[in-house]
């Protein structure tokens, strides 16, 4: 098995493009976090992250501008939280964030980190990055992980209708 096998594992759970997990490993962790969270009585929070006006910078700089885009914000993610949570693109321009043994108040401090991250994101163009995150927290909004992310978008929806506003 081996080698072959790691290497066949890797690109099963890795986005090629962002280097952070996929999907696939989504679907597989998220059962084993949270048979771990009811063991252990503890929260695990789910955060949904959009990119603001993805398909304009595709489609005004191009899709090499857009692979920069997705390539730093997943940079910025994997520098903001904390190693012992997952990143995840979750498809296009959504990247979803997995939090177990979660702490309500310092993920607000990682959130901060996050935005501020993003903010220095330096690419050539004249549209800012920026992103919409919602967020949801198992079991108290959802039992399993589509709830989850069902409440975490609808926050995240909220959000970004909030800023398009303001």
């Amino acid at each position: 098995m081996g080698k072959k096998y790691d290497q066949a594992k890797y690109y099963a759970e890795i986005d090629e493009l962002t280097q952070v997990n996929n999907r696939r490993f989504a679907l597989q962790i998220f059962p084993k976090l949270k048979k771990d969270a009811d063991r252990k009585s503890s929260k695990i929070m789910i955060v949904i992250i959009d990119i603001d006006h993805f398909k304009t910078i595709n489609d005004l700089y191009s899709h090499d501008i857009g692979d920069q885009v997705l390539r730093q914000i997943s940079d910025a993610l994997t520098d903001s939280f904390r190693n012992t949570d997952y990143i995840i693109r979750w498809g296009g321009d959504e990247f979803l964030v997995i939090l177990p043994n979660v702490d309500e108040q310092a993920t607000a401090a990682l959130h901060i980190h996050m935005q501020e991250r993003i903010k220095k994101i330096s690419i050539p163009i004249s549209i800012a990055v920026s992103v919409s995150v919602g967020q949801s927290l198992y079991p108290d909004e959802g039992k399993n992980l589509d709830e989850l992310i069902k409440v975490a978008d609808q926050n995240m929806y909220t959000h970004k209708n909030s800023k398009a506003k303001g």
